[in-house]
């Protein structure tokens, strides 16, 4: 169907849309680069040295594998130089290789400069209402998701902050610690949750069949969340590690504060009666093995030995396994981490297991040697 017998449009407009070739001007600028001597004539010789100098700066020093063709032969160049010219004269005038090059009606590039300037202002004259809508229309969803963790990740750490802050036993048996130590376990038990989930392949090969889903999540950046919230992990981690051992243990080991910690705990406790007990001991190896993943992620790191890089990281299974067993005593309340870190970890523990059985089972494959750089494995 015509879309003009449908709907009339103006012949300038379709016009306007259509392809421009080269203008006088594009033209006279292309003649005047391959006239590298400025004698009013375009060579043989220079037309050779304009397309070496094209292919050098494609392609310097181009592999077998990235010709598609036979080799040709001398004369098979010279003809094509020759048709370039157009003539079998050794030179011909400036003005008639533009004549020349108009008859090839090669694309303009100043109707694209064009239409990127007309989109340009159109985008300057825009209200700021129309800009913000048009913005959230595309990325308002993912906004909503990033608010979505920063929202869970406030609620938890305020709903620990005003518990331990607001009830005396805490306070007055732990001091400031057990706050702090809190506060940021608050914060890491949907941010844990989110970490170990964006490890998961299936779930997002899963999430990315649903439209909505892929809407609010951008699945393609799931690499650059996980370091973020990683980054944010390990953060409160190390506030929640330096509240207990520099704080709470400190206090709640003091002799002027037995009393408050007998009644909670039933015994009195001594700084290593802490760190030795399941709690501090489990807390301490949690976040020795979360600092060895870190510094084994290290771009210098991965660039010396990727393989090293994913060891590194199966240390993620003993550090959750600690971080399940760390509040299971249930000494300040009863043990929550470990719900939160249930499913995304099931998720990825038989991802992995699957992928080592897979790994252990043989598949034919032939292997050809395209030449010494490369090779083709089917």
């Amino acid at each position: 169907m015509d879309v003009a017998a449908v709907i009339p449009i103006p012949k300038e407009t379709v016009k306007s849309k259509m392809p421009q070739p080269l203008s006088d001007e594009e033209i006279q600028e292309f003649v005047k680069s391959i006239d590298y001597n400025n004698d009013g004539y375009v060579a043989y010789k220079e037309v050779e040295r304009k397309l070496d100098d094209v292919a050098n700066e494609i392609d310097p020093v181009p592999k077998k594998h990235h010709l598609h063709h036979h080799e040709r032969k001398a004369s098979d160049r010279h003809n094509f130089l020759r048709s370039v010219l157009g003539t079998d004269k050794d030179r011909i005038p400036n003005d008639d290789f533009a004549t020349k090059v108009r008859q090839w009606e090669i694309p303009s590039l100043q109707q694209e400069h064009q239409t990127d300037k007309e989109a340009s202002d159109f985008l300057k004259h825009l209200s700021w209402s129309r800009k913000l809508r048009s913005w959230w229309s595309v990325e308002g969803p993912q906004v909503c998701f990033i608010g979505l963790v920063v929202a869970m990740q406030l609620a938890f750490g305020v709903w620990q902050l005003v518990k331990y802050l607001t009830t005396s036993p805490y306070t007055a048996g732990w001091g400031w610690g057990v706050v702090v130590a809190k506060t940021s376990a608050g914060v890491l038990y949907p941010t844990m949750f989110f970490l170990v989930l964006s490890m998961s392949r299936w779930f997002a090969t899963f999430a990315r069949h649903s439209y909505h889903l892929s809407q609010f999540v951008n699945w393609d950046r799931s690499q650059s969340f996980h370091i973020k919230i990683s980054f944010v992990a390990m953060a409160f981690a190390t506030l929640h590690v330096i509240g207990h051992l520099t704080g709470s243990f400190v206090f709640g080991s003091t002799a002027s504060r037995q009393d408050v910690v007998t009644n909670v705990l039933g015994q009195e406790m001594s700084y290593s009666d802490y760190v030795a007990s399941r709690p501090g001991w489990t807390g301490i190896t949690a976040i020795a093995c979360f600092y060895l993943i870190g510094l084994f992620s290290m771009p210098p790191v991965r660039q010396w030995s990727y393989e090293v890089f994913q060891l590194a990281h199966l240390l993620m299974f003993p550090m959750i396994a600690m971080l399940i067993v760390h509040g299971t005593r249930g000494i300040f309340q009863w043990p929550m981490l470990g719900y939160f870190l249930a499913f995304p970890t099931l998720l990825v523990l038989v991802e992995r297991v699957r992928r080592v059985l897979l790994g252990l089972k043989k598949i034919p494959a032939r292997l050809v040697v395209l030449d010494e750089e490369t090779v083709e494995i089917t």
